[in-house]
């Protein structure tokens, strides 16, 4: 059986809402956090040539979340 990821209310309205403000392009983000728990949403920017149909995250958000 497959271990649960826990995703509190609270980032999962932050994914929503970015979302909804991006729309209708893709949006790009990342989540943080330890072991099978979410504490934060980042959000990055959709650098895709197209991102109405693709994305691609942005690299220097990628970059400063692994430092």
């Amino acid at each position: 059986m497959p271990e649960t990821f826990s995703l509190p209310r609270s980032i999962y309205d932050q994914i929503v809402e970015h979302a909804r403000q991006g729309s209708p392009q893709e949006v790009c983000g990342l989540l943080r956090g330890r072991g099978n728990r979410a504490f934060a949403a980042v959000r990055a920017r959709n650098v895709a040539s197209d991102p109405i149909r693709d994305y691609i995250v942005d690299p220097a958000t990628l970059l400063e979340q692994l430092e």
